[in-house]
């Protein structure tokens, strides 16, 4: 299997937060497990597991370093939690106060950014809709911005 750059870069930082952990999983609450490796991990954390992003990272992970991960899932909150009471190896969140808080107090060993979301809309290739469906007035309200 084929890995793009980007996917190449996720594996070896999972790689280094599993070196970086050490904690070891204490639970059997898997969401879903990934693997069949003998030296299992945990990783809590929501939309990304949801998605299929943990599932197509995990695998390439496992396969080149004969691990399994189990993945929990959970929001930012819950996730931080866990990695605090030592029931996950690592999360994947949206939290940077609370990330940046986590590293401060010494229950988290690291952060780092792996990803963003951003929206950009061409307007140029979006096809005129015609007719334009007709909407009850109350539900129109003028757009804040214009043009």
């Amino acid at each position: 299997m084929i890995f793009p750059k980007q996917t190449l870069g996720w594996l070896s930082l999972l790689s280094v937060l599993l070196i970086l952990t050490g904690i070891g999983f204490a639970g059997d609450e898997c969401t879903a497990v990934f693997g069949t490796g003998t030296h299992r991990f945990s990783l809590a954390t929501g939309s990304p597991g949801e998605l299929g992003l943990v599932e197509a990272l995990a695998k390439e992970f496992n396969r080149l370093n004969g691990t399994s991960l189990c993945w929990v899932k959970a929001g930012s909150g819950a996730s931080l939690k866990m990695l605090k009471e030592k029931k996950v190896d690592l999360v994947l969140v949206h939290a940077p106060a609370a990330e940046k808080k986590a590293v401060a107090e010494g229950w988290a060993i690291d952060r780092a950014l792996i990803g963003s979301n951003e929206f950009y809309m061409d307007q140029r290739r979006i096809p005129p809709v015609s007719p334009r469906p007709a909407l009850p007035p109350k539900l129109i309200r003028k757009s804040p911005h214009p043009g």
